[in-house]
């Protein structure tokens, strides 16, 4: 089990941020306990759900914010709120279920910092003018380095959020595993098969942070 603390401690990427927020939330089911406010999965006649989202500084190791909400609560939508809990300076860090455009322009619009994990089918473009989108993962595919630094991209067709993006290509053997998992889980949970563009950016970690 890994020690939080000390790797916080040891890490010194923590000493250039006052405030590093991490944000996630989880689902917990009261399986004998039946509510019309927190409905289960199937409605008011099953056991209770809730979502429980919690705001962590894992600078301070304090928690910001922990929120309970209705189960089917998105994260998405709980991403709008986000930019209300930084100051200037903080950085923000959260998975791709909180992953919105507009959220990130307000955390920006704070002077503060986010880090996210690339959503593939998010349209790039070189030029914040141009209406010609990219293929971010062709253009990866031919870099020869392993680590991509692209210091100035815009994302989203009507928000086109000008950012820095650094990719990652993973070693061989994991990026198999990454696409085998998620075949899988396309297999299981909706009958059909992943993107052959969702497939190939399994060869890469990529991360998007602001441009300045």
């Amino acid at each position: 089990m890994i020690n939080v603390e000390i790797v916080v401690e040891n890490n010194d990427i923590f000493n250039e941020f006052e405030n590093v927020y991490l944000e996630y939330s989880s689902i917990i089911k009261f399986y004998k306990i039946k509510s019309d406010f927190f409905k289960g999965y199937g409605g008011a006649k099953h056991s209770s759900s809730f979502k429980l989202n919690l705001i962590f500084n894992i600078a301070k190791m304090s928690i910001k914010d922990m929120t309970m909400y209705k189960y089917n609560r998105s994260d998405q939508g709980l991403s709008q709120y986000t930019a209300d809990h930084l100051n200037k300076g903080d950085l923000y860090i959260a998975d791709l279920g909180y992953y919105v455009l507009k959220g990130f322009q307000k955390i920006e619009d704070k002077k503060a910092f986010y880090l996210s994990r690339f959503q593939v089918h998010t349209n790039v473009y070189w030029e914040k003018d141009s209406a010609e989108t990219s293929d971010l993962i062709s253009y990866l595919d031919k870099q020869k380095n392993s680590v991509i630094d692209i210091e100035n991209l815009y994302l989203g067709a009507k928000e086109k959020l000008q950012c820095r993006m650094i990719a990652y290509r993973l070693p061989q053997e994991v990026a198999n595993e990454r696409i085998r998992k998620k075949k899988l889980e396309y297999k299981r949970r909706k009958g059909k098969a992943p993107s052959k563009k969702l497939l190939a950016s399994l060869n890469y970690a990529i991360y998007s942070t602001p441009k300045w």
